[in-house]
């Protein structure tokens, strides 16, 4: 009966439009609660978990599961927010030609994952750049970004993922040409820098590495 109610109220806050924080609606109730909740952190990770359990339940009725899942990565604090980008990410998965695109994205992805973790943080500089490949990607992905922040800015993200996808000659045409694990570790800290701030980009509309292709 809980899960059923609790993806009821789900369908009523996406149908409905509500935007609210979903994380601050939980802190909120366990601070109403106070001490009846012995393990605050605890329950608010259980109760996140929970409603992500039933918004999966329920979206993938209608949805991939891997789609739904690649949302759901990229969060969900925003409900409305988070069905819109499925949405609109159904909407590419099943057109002609995005398999490709996904396992380009997924590249950028897996090289973050494995890679970043050993780079300081900062943005790439431009300046190290020595390949054509790798300054046309990144010129390329300074104009996108700004588009992408605008369109989901605008809760137009349908848009944003046409600019997002735009980016795909431009990532081929840098892993063709570009070793980024050079042994120059300058290069290869900023080649890796450079992808950390595309992933970023991807991760706030989806998370591609979920995408099965």
């Amino acid at each position: 009966g809980q899960r059923r109610m609790t993806i009821a109220l789900l369908r009523i806050v996406i149908d409905r439009g509500y935007r609210f924080s979903l994380s601050a609606a939980i802190d909120k109730a366990l601070g109403l609660l106070g001490a009846k909740v012995t393990d605050a952190k605890k329950t608010r990770e259980e109760v996140l978990a929970f409603f992500r359990e039933r918004l999966k339940n329920d979206w993938i009725e209608k949805h991939r599961v891997d789609v739904v899942e690649s949302v759901l990565e990229a969060g969900f604090d925003d409900l409305v927010s988070a069905h819109q980008r499925l949405v609109a990410l159904s909407a590419i998965v099943g057109q002609a030609g995005f398999d490709p695109l996904a396992v380009a994205f997924k590249r950028v992805v897996n090289i973050i994952q494995k890679q970043a973790k050993s780079v300081p943080d900062g943005s790439a500089d431009d300046t190290l750049f020595v390949e054509d490949a790798e300054r046309a990607l990144y010129r390329s992905f300074l104009g996108v970004r700004s588009r992408v922040n605008a369109h989901i800015a605008a809760d137009d993200y349908p848009g944003a993922l046409k600019e997002i996808t735009s980016l795909k000659p431009s990532v081929d045409t840098f892993f063709d040409k570009v070793m980024v694990m050079d042994q120059d570790i300058r290069m290869r800290d900023n080649r890796v820098r450079m992808l950390r701030e595309i992933g970023a980009m991807f991760g706030r509309v989806a998370d591609f590495s979920q995408i099965q292709a």
